[in-house]
Formats: structure tokens, C-alpha cells, sequence
């Protein structure tokens, strides 16, 4: 480019197709990268002794929002009067986003986690953000990062991923025979990428204890805590499933336990069946999207 004074007699102009201005974000209408998020880890707790092992369970709560330039999405918001009940080493229990998450230009994570304290004052575990700048050179796409962050009063570690060439799969879990026609249902389910081995690159989908389980009703849907994943489109999605219905005067049935794996696809909709034991068995629907 030449400055517009080099030659003050002449106009201006820039050759037509020589510069490629970057998309208005608001044209956008397909998903050509996203942002996965994978897990949010606890680690350390820091206290004014110096550094220690947390011990025992921590009640945490707090806010987790992303920020991609088009819409801000909460992936954990949690209320001092309900907080979540977690060990080091665990993943909070994420439960967004509701919609990929762009990753066409700029975003950012923001972690506000307080630990709360029935005895003494809350302690802050972290307030920091994680920034993605698009331009940077060197950023590393289609395999998981995990980030560090040291706070006030603990440390997580953010696990996530720029995926290129992806698109929306939207999950339900439906349960068709459980045993009983209202079984209390409890146990795990996870998400990941076939190529992806790595536990620590799993998406909770559901996480419940079996004396924290939900009523669910003979083909009704299961209440999952985060239910969009965004897939490569060249590989596929795999969902694990261990649930059980809890039954308080006899041993508890297994509803399900398996894994399927599903194909990225451009659009449209797939479904599979996980058996469980005596017939029971929960059907997997995935709606496939590349649109926003």
C-alpha cells in the first residue's frame, strides 16, 4: 500500500482483488472453525501457608462465559446457594454451550470460581481470562490445549480446542425401556472424538450419583448438563453411556453401558441404541448442523 499522499494530484484507490478485507461477522452464516471447550479441572488450592492438596470436597461456584463476538455463552454458572460438590482432580460439570462457539476471529474464556465456605468467608479460587486471537502466528488447531491458571486462592486448567472444518452435533439420550416406567436414573455419559483418546478430552454430558438420580419417564429424553458438541467433519463422535436405575430394596438394574460412534455429517439426523441388561436400553440421536 501507498500512503494517500505520495501522489496528492492523483486519487487514491486500491486495486480491486488485492486486498481481502476480513468477513462482517454478522454475514456469518456457516461454521468453518469453533472452539471446543473441553473441561474445566481443579487443581491446587493455594492458602496463605503456601500451596497445599486440597482435601476432601470443595463447594464451588461461580461463572464461566465465552465471549466469540457474537454472542456471550454461559458453560457454568452455578449460584452460592447451589453450588457443585467437587475434588481435585475432578471436571466441573459444564452445561454449555448451547450453540458452537466461533472461532473465525478473536474469543475469550472468562473464569470467575469461588469456593464457598460455611464457617468462614468464601475464597476466590480464580478471575482470569483466556484471549484467542485468531491473527496470532503459531496457534495450534485440531488438537487439545490445556491452559494453566493460577488465581487468588487455587488453580484450574482450562481444556480446550480450535477445531477447522467442523460442524453442530446436537445430542438427546432417550430412554425407551428402563425397567420400571419411572426409573431413577443415574451414572455417566460422555462424548469425545474418535481420534481422541486422551480422558482428560471427553465432553460430560451427564454425571449423576446414585443418590442424586432423575426421574425420567419411558421415552422421555434425559436431562443432559451440555448437549451441543462441534465434530470434525473428518472423523466422527463417539457417546459412552453408564446408567443405572437405583432401586432402594433390591439391586439397582443396569439401563445401559456401551459406546456408539457416529460419522460427521454435513446435516441431518442419526440414532443408535446402547443395550443395557434384560432388555433395557437407551436410544442416541445426533442432529447434525453447519449452520449457526
Amino acid at each position: 500500500l501507498l500512503r494517500a499522499d505520495a501522489y496528492p494530484g492523483e486519487s487514491f484507490q486500491l486495486r480491486r482483488n488485492v486486498v481481502r478485507l476480513p468477513p462482517d461477522n454478522r454475514e456469518i452464516r456457516t461454521i468453518s472453525q469453533a472452539a471446543a471447550i473441553l473441561g474445566i479441572l481443579l487443581g491446587l488450592c493455594f492458602r496463605n501457608s503456601g500451596p497445599r492438596r486440597w482435601r476432601g470436597s470443595r463447594q464451588l461456584y461461580g461463572t464461566i462465559t465465552v465471549y466469540d463476538g457474537l454472542n456471550i455463552e454461559y458453560i457454568y454458572n452455578r449460584t452460592s446457594s447451589n453450588p457443585e460438590s467437587i475434588k481435585p482432580g475432578q471436571n466441573a460439570s459444564l452445561t454449555g454451550p448451547s450453540q458452537s462457539i466461533l472461532a473465525i476471529g478473536n474469543f475469550t474464556i472468562k473464569l470467575l470460581l469461588t469456593d464457598k465456605d460455611t464457617w468462614s468467608w468464601d475464597d476466590e479460587i480464580i478471575n482470569k481470562d483466556i484471549s484467542w486471537d485468531a491473527s496470532k502466528i503459531g496457534n495450534v488447531y485440531d488438537k487439545p490445549i490445556f491452559q494453566q491458571l493460577g488465581g487468588k486462592n487455587g488453580s484450574v486448567t482450562v481444556n480446550y480446542a480450535v477445531l477447522r472444518n467442523v460442524v453442530a452435533a446436537r445430542i438427546t439420550v432417550t430412554l425407551e425401556q428402563g425397567g420400571e416406567s419411572t426409573p431413577n436414573v443415574y451414572g455417566q455419559v460422555y462424548a469425545h472424538y474418535d481420534n481422541w483418546e486422551d480422558p482428560k478430552t471427553t465432553c460430560l454430558l451427564f454425571n449423576r450419583s446414585s443418590d442424586d438420580y432423575v426421574d425420567v419417564r419411558r421415552w422421555q429424553a434425559i436431562p443432559l448438563l451440555r448437549s451441543v458438541v462441534a465434530v470434525p467433519l473428518n472423523g466422527s463422535l463417539i457417546v459412552k453411556a453408564s446408567l443405572y436405575d437405583h432401586d432402594t430394596f433390591s439391586g439397582d438394574d443396569e439401563i445401559a453401558k456401551g459406546a456408539v460412534e457416529f460419522p460427521a455429517q454435513m446435516s441431518g439426523t442419526s440414532l443408535k441404541q446402547i443395550q443395557g441388561e434384560d432388555g433395557n436400553y437407551v436410544t442416541v440421536t445426533v442432529y447434525w448442523t453447519c449452520e449457526i
